[in-house]
């Protein structure tokens, strides 16, 4: 549910509502910058969502982003690489798995294969999923397949540029076969051709058989880096 709908303390922020994974009803509120905001924004922001349960955490920010949170009293969550890749030379497609567009009856399989890929954190719903999808200007949503069965997903974005890897998962049976491998070409040659002259991917710096797996297919890990912020209320 986008909270921002019902009430948006400051111009340029979405607040996004998602659900926690496990037993009861809990939430926790994301905040999306879409500007760099001022510390008296980001007091506006605490004041509007003061009431409401749950963890407040920001997405993923760099450096310039990051100060006025954590003037505002934000702490670091977690950290994150981001790798870049400049789409001079991709690799060949290899594998024999087809990669298609995603159906509307994909999505039960994308979230499952969502949440064996990722800690409850990171995981994403039903909302999060269609967030991704909407980042950006242009998008590119897929699924893997062998035979009749669904073993991966990927969304990638570009905007001017710059190109993205949104979001890419494996199915845990099917993992260190080259799906994701297959998958992450798919996303380098489309956003290449959709204009891009560059791709970045993020991954959390504990998951270094992630950053390796990029590597391998041309990323380079940038110079900076992201981190999430929360408010410890």
């Amino acid at each position: 549910m986008l909270l921002d709908r019902l009430h948006r303390p400051v111009k340029g922020v979405r607040l996004v509502r998602r659900e926690q994974p496990g037993p009861g009803a809990s939430f926790r509120i994301q905040i999306l910058p879409l500007r760099l905001l001022q510390v008296a924004d980001i007091e506006r922001i605490k004041e509007s969502v003061a009431d409401i349960d749950g963890p407040i955490v920001t997405a993923a920010l760099a450096n310039r982003e990051q100060e006025p949170f954590l003037a505002a009293g934000f702490t670091p969550k977690e950290s994150l690489y981001l790798l870049r890749h400049n789409l001079q030379t991709i690799s060949a497609a290899s594998g024999a798995d087809k990669i298609r567009n995603a159906r509307r009856s994909d999505l039960e399989r994308v979230l499952e294969i969502d949440r064996q890929g990722f800690d409850d954190f990171w995981t994403f719903d039903k909302q999060a999923l269609a967030a991704a999808r909407r980042a950006t200007p242009n998008h590119r949503y897929v699924v893997a397949t062998r035979g009749q069965h669904v073993i991966g997903y990927a969304i990638s974005g570009q905007a001017g540029s710059t190109g993205y890897l949104q979001r890419l998962g494996v199915a845990k049976d099917f993992q260190r076969q080259g799906v994701g491998g297959q998958l992450i070409t798919d996303a380098l040659q489309w956003t290449a051709r959709a204009g891009a002259t560059s791709t970045l991917v993020n991954t959390q710096e504990v998951n270094e058989a992630a950053r390796r797996v990029y590597e391998q297919h041309g990323f380079v890990v940038d110079d900076q880096r992201l981190t999430v912020l929360e408010w410890l209320r």
